[in-house]
């Protein structure tokens, strides 16, 4: 089982994928093996960015969550070629 695998995967909720991958990354101790990317980041970071779940005076405000999602862009756990790279920079 994979991050990607589980967030790519319909069969749950949206939220309740994004929970699971969270604990389960908590678990592994915050390593590489959970960790969102390519399209299957994306779609966490555009959900995270529409519930506001990094946004404390947001309903939704959950700072765990918004670790978990983050954590998916920074270059020190995926590398260059991050989920963030690959979508939301322009081509040159």
């Amino acid at each position: 089982m994979t991050g990607d695998s589980v967030m790519l995967d319909g069969s749950q909720p949206f939220q309740e994928r994004v929970r699971h991958l969270r604990d389960a990354w908590v678990r592994d101790g915050r390593g590489r093996a959970f960790l969102l990317t390519g399209t299957a980041f994306f779609a966490a970071y555009c959900w995270s960015l529409n519930n506001k779940i990094s946004d404390p005076t947001a309903p939704a405000y959950d700072a765990k969550l918004a670790e978990f999602v983050t954590a998916g862009s920074s270059g020190h756990c995926n590398g260059a070629g991050s989920g963030r790279d690959l979508h939301l920079v322009p081509p040159v």
